[in-house]
């Protein structure tokens, strides 16, 4: 089976902004709760900062990969040491 470079990658990128969604989806979820719902405002300023962990956490994940990969220096194809 041949596996491109590039699918680690792409696989990383893709969960890493698939939980950054989640997480939005989350806060935004906790945020209509608190404003519009009966329920208890304890639960929903829970979930909202749970959503907002999420959000900003895997965020934070995604600049750190970032800056580590534009870090490392780029090996050539051809080159063998």
């Amino acid at each position: 089976m041949n596996i491109s470079p590039m699918t680690p990658k792409f696989l990383q990128e893709t969960f890493l902004n698939i939980c950054i969604i989640i997480g939005a989806i989350v806060g935004l979820v906790g945020l209509f709760c608190l404003i519009f719902t009966d329920l208890s405002k304890l639960d929903a300023v829970i979930v909202t900062v749970l959503g907002a962990a999420i959000f900003f956490g895997f965020r934070r994940v995604k600049s750190l990969k970032a800056d580590y990969e534009a870090s490392r220096p780029e090996k050539d194809p051809g080159d063998e040491s």
